[in-house]
């Protein structure tokens, strides 16, 4: 053994890499990912094998033993079956009630966590449950038990990676028959009791206290509370709400220097801090940010105690150790990877490093992770997201344990946080410092991280370091905003149309119809649902993913919910620079609700059939109405487009009467793709109509398990009989279809689903 380095101290951080790593190896999510793992595996292996240290080696491959047994046995509990579900105990924190609708997760009589959503019939349920502090046994009439569905479209939020990570994989849906309440059994039930007789509580305060003493004293939200967390994050302050645990690090050192200051002994308030940190942890439900923190103070406390001397990166490493240990997946959200990604940053900073500069290159890490999950950079969180938020921090905090222990004090601050508030919306309308960049590649994120980690050692980062990460992020940046290819992209919005165009460069942006919720019937007032718009979750992000800051066009096909129900929300969110509609449909009275929301000086444009679009590579002819209606059916805008050689239809929810007119008037009319009508029904696409058109292929958008049984098996059949192949966002999410200029045929053309993953569609 000579030459060999028995001792493992501050090394340790390679085996917390071996097992993030080998969590990865679980967890991953595409092919490139998997080529990933295996080249830093092959590094970190080298890397070991560079150290000749038995005792690391001991060390890495006891912990790869222990960690992959945790690993298939988290994995094994997720594939339980549930069998047939009558009863769903849950905790009264964790439910979500929405009008008739109550959401949650919860277990059942096999102890199998379940996402659960459930219909009430009766209104005295729902007030039962809206009052309930004690677990609840509920008795339910169940009618499906399926998988949890992963995200149907690029850029959407994985809630079902979300939820598996907790240990649910299964969705159950019904009827809430009866509820029960029991007493709690168990420790994290009796907390759960608690917290929710604090939110109950909370709802007493003002909005704005309220919201901070919900987020940073119990860790948890409503779906109120969404607006104001975009907020917050826009402007670089998310961090001191989202319980990353950062905030408690500066509470933690606020309370012992004023310990200092008082007099009082550090050991009695580092004992004080010992008791009551546990009881803060099991309070905000275990968070891993929250976690780490703890972690880290009690393995401080174990040094002074022994008189031990631990590398700081060895302390830091078992935190994370015992982290994915509680939670095998934890490091595959943001929270956590800003958590440990700024804690380790922050040990590896020079400690003479003035303070402002030790916060800029703090800021920049978390830039770059943020620009990964969001698409975008946000200038003002890169410049004094971290300088204002320490600020701001010693600000909040205090003031927030404030108005919890003197609730009368509420009243008077509550106006400095409207304030506040006021401020930040202002400057994010008129002052954004918002670059939509695109979607950053996994390998550039590891490569910036990596190298700007290793940078941050230094007292004094070197030129060339900085333009290596400027060139980095400049690549991809270009590549959306410069692109080469045309590209059509049928969003999956459910029961509805969304249908985006984006030219190559000079990119033309066009998006037909924006999707939006249907509402069938009247309920009362108890019964109403607060829905929050499926273009945030759906459309926005995928533009965001795009690199696309703005949208020359956009087209309402006609009236219906499920074609304009979210055009409020699109124009408030984002630039839009004519809006083209219908001719008459601008006196409907539910378009000019939608108009209404518009916080941009967009161009209305109403459209009969021969308006044209000549706009570089985008060349577009309306083709009907051909004269002004209501915005029905029978008045959809029906648009062809030409992107270089290949034409598209689009005729909305247009039925065989108007397609026969259609035909007669244009008799000529051809086209290689179509957006199928009405969804797929049977009331459109008339056989001489598909036959007439000389079609490629059809792409037809509609829900899963829709109502409606749209596509019909007579526009099924009728396609088939024509050998006219089709494609439908109810079985394959989003359709994706890319022309390629450069490339010959038969490959120039591409179509890609969601829902195959890495396999593609070529067309001749």
């Amino acid at each position: 053994m000579a030459g060999f380095d028995r001792g493992y101290q501050g090394k340790i951080l390679l085996v917390a890499l071996a097992m993030v790593l080998l969590s990865g190896f679980f967890w991953y999510q595409t092919n490139w990912q998997l080529g990933l793992l295996i080249l830093i595996s092959i590094w970190l292996l080298g890397r070991l094998i560079q150290i000749k240290s038995a005792q690391l080696w001991c060390l890495c491959l006891g912990m790869l033993l222990l960690f992959g047994s945790r690993q298939v046995y988290f994995q094994r509990q997720l594939r339980r079956v549930p069998t047939v579900i009558t009863q769903i105990r849950i905790l009264p924190d964790q439910g979500q009630l929405q009008g008739d609708l109550l959401t949650g997760q919860g277990r059942t009589k096999d102890d199998i966590l379940v996402n659960y959503a459930l219909q009430i019939r009766q209104q005295e349920l729902a007030h039962q449950l809206a009052q309930a502090t004690q677990p609840q046994i509920l008795t339910v009439r169940t009618t499906a038990v399926t998988p949890i569905d992963g995200p149907t479209n690029l850029g959407e939020f994985n809630y079902q990676q979300w939820l598996a990570h907790r240990g649910c994989t299964y969705q159950a849906t019904g009827t809430l028959v009866a509820r029960t309440a029991v007493d709690a059994i168990h420790w994290s039930e009796k907390v759960a009791s608690s917290r929710s007789q604090l939110l109950r509580y909370f709802e007493g305060y003002p909005r704005y206290c309220a919201f901070h003493l919900r987020t940073l004293i119990i860790g948890a939200q409503k779906t109120t509370d969404q607006p104001l967390k975009t907020l917050l994050s826009g402007v670089g302050l998310i961090q001191i709400f989202s319980l990353s645990g950062l905030h408690l690090d500066l509470l933690i050192y606020l309370v012992r220097k004023l310990g200092a200051h008082l007099r009082i002994p550090d050991e009695w308030v580092r004992g004080t801090i010992g008791i009551l940190l546990p009881v803060y942890l099991v309070f905000v439900g275990g968070q891993i940010g929250v976690l780490r923190c703890a972690l880290l103070f009690y393995l401080r406390q174990l040094q002074l105690i022994g008189h031990w001397h631990w590398p700081s990166l060895d302390v830091y490493s078992w935190s994370l150790l015992i982290c994915l240990w509680w939670r095998p997946g934890c490091l595959w959200e943001l929270g956590p990877q800003l958590s440990f990604l700024l804690t380790l940053a922050w040990r590896c900073l020079p400690q003479n490093l003035p303070w402002w500069r030790r916060q800029l290159r703090l800021n920049y890490l978390s830039l770059l992770l943020l620009l990964f999950h969001t698409y975008k950079i946000e200038l003002w969180a890169g410049l004094w997201g971290g300088l204002g938020g320490t600020v701001l921090t010693l600000i909040i905090l205090p003031l927030t344990w404030l108005t919890l222990i003197f609730p009368p004090l509420a009243t008077l601050i509550e106006p400095l946080w409207v304030g506040f508030y006021q401020s930040l919306n202002w400057g994010q309308t008129y002052l954004s410092g918002q670059i939509v960049y695109g979607q950053l590649p996994l390998i550039v994120l590891l490569i910036c991280l990596g190298s700007w980690l290793l940078a941050s050692t230094l007292p004094k980062i070197k030129s060339p370091v900085l333009l290596s990460q400027l060139l980095l992020l400049l690549g991809p940046f270009l590549w959306w905003q410069v692109p080469w290819r045309n590209q059509v992209t049928m969003l999956d919005v459910g029961q509805g149309d969304s249908l985006l165009i984006q030219t190559s460069w000079p990119r033309r942006t066009m998006l037909i119809d924006t999707g939006g919720q249907l509402a069938f019937g009247k309920k009362a007032a108890w019964q109403q649902r607060s829905v929050k718009p499926r273009i945030e979750r759906i459309t926005l992000p995928y533009l965001a993913s795009q690199g696309i800051s703005h949208l020359d066009y956009v087209l309402v096909t006609h009236q219906d919910a499920d074609h304009l129900g979210d055009l409020g929300a699109l124009l408030a969110q984002i630039p839009v620079k004519k809006l083209l509609y219908p001719a008459g449909m601008r006196a409907n009275p539910q378009f000019q609700q939608q108009l209404s929301q518009n916080r941009y000086l967009t161009k209305y444009q109403p459209c009969l059939a021969g308006e044209q679009i000549n706009d570089q590579h985008l060349q577009a002819i309306v083709v009907a109405p051909h004269q002004p209606g209501s915005g029905t059916n029978e008045d959809s805008l029906c648009l062809w487009f030409a992107l270089d050689n290949w034409r598209w239809l689009t005729t909305g929810d247009l039925d065989r009467t108007g397609e026969q007119e259609l035909l007669r008037r244009r008799p000529q009319l051809q086209a290689d793709y179509l957006k199928a009508g009405h969804h797929g029904s049977r009331t459109s696409s008339d056989p001489d109509f598909i036959k007439q058109l000389q079609l490629s292929a059809v792409f037809i958008s509609a829900g899963r398990n829709n109502r409606y049984g749209h596509p019909h098996e007579e526009t099924l059949a009728t396609l088939q009989q024509l050998q006219v192949p089709f494609l439908n966002t109810g079985q394959y999410g989003m359709i994706v279809w890319q022309e390629y200029p450069w490339r010959r045929l038969p490959n120039q053309v591409r179509i890609r689903t969601q829902q195959t993953g890495s396999e593609a569609v070529w067309l001749k």
